[in-house]
């Protein structure tokens, strides 16, 4: 999860609920305002700060939002884009949002092309560095030894090939199995975010932070792992 402060009031991306010490250290930083999800397979906590929190969620079309107190409509990052797959949501089908843009001033959306919604954020350079790319399934980078799990699971993402800077296999594999693009496009995808967006820093939705040259750090490892044919 990464926390945001605009205005004196929190925006949480890529939400996620905290035991008790932790929230009470997240609410000492300002008022949650609103929870961003970038990802369809994510955001299983957003209703729990849409409902006690009263925070607005925001997220992409196709993917299931809170309705907030009093059926309030969800939120979109972006228009509607039904030309994003073929197999998207119809248009017509969906609530009238309440509102359409992103609650963080300066941000970026990039919407990926895929069957299941997903997206990155950019955010504009604080505090004298570089701008900050927000990912959630799209990449990750999770250690050879991750800290703070069991040897199960550690056992199971070296297996699963999920250690190092690369495309997440499991994401990358639903998106095929449920008709989405094919190797040619998926790479299309990475290099199209590259080329729309310069950043410094990188926060993934799994795995550790970038601080510096997460943008040539992102080329490279997509060039190892999808090279180009």
């Amino acid at each position: 999860m990464a926390v945001v402060r605009t205005g004196g009031r929190l925006v949480l991306v890529n939400g996620m609920r905290l035991d008790g010490a932790g929230e009470g250290a997240l609410k000492a930083l300002g008022p949650i305002a609103a929870v961003v999800r970038l990802g369809a397979y994510h955001g299983v906590d957003d209703d729990y700060y849409a409902r006690v929190h009263g925070a607005a969620v925001f997220g992409l079309t196709g993917m299931s939002t809170p309705r907030g107190e009093g059926g309030a409509a969800p939120r979109w990052l972006v228009p509607p884009l039904p030309e994003r797959v073929a197999s998207a949501a119809p248009t017509a089908a969906l609530p009238a949002p309440a509102e359409v843009g992103c609650p963080i001033p300066g941000a970026r959306v990039h919407v990926f092309r895929l069957v299941k919604p997903e997206a990155a954020l950019l955010l504009p350079p604080m505090g004298g560095g570089g701008a900050t790319l927000i990912l959630c399934d799209a990449l990750i980078n999770v250690p050879d030894d991750p800290p703070l799990l069991g040897w199960l699971p550690r056992v199971l993402l070296r297996l699963g090939g999920w250690t190092g800077l690369r495309q997440e296999a499991l994401w990358y594999g639903w998106q095929k199995s449920l008709g989405g693009l094919d190797d040619r496009g998926m790479r299309s995808e990475y290099d199209r975010l590259l080329a729309e967006m310069q950043f410094e820093a990188v926060v993934f939705g799994h795995g550790a932070v970038i601080r510096e040259g997460g943008h040539a750090a992102l080329s490279t490892a997509i060039d190892k792992h999808m090279p180009n044919e």
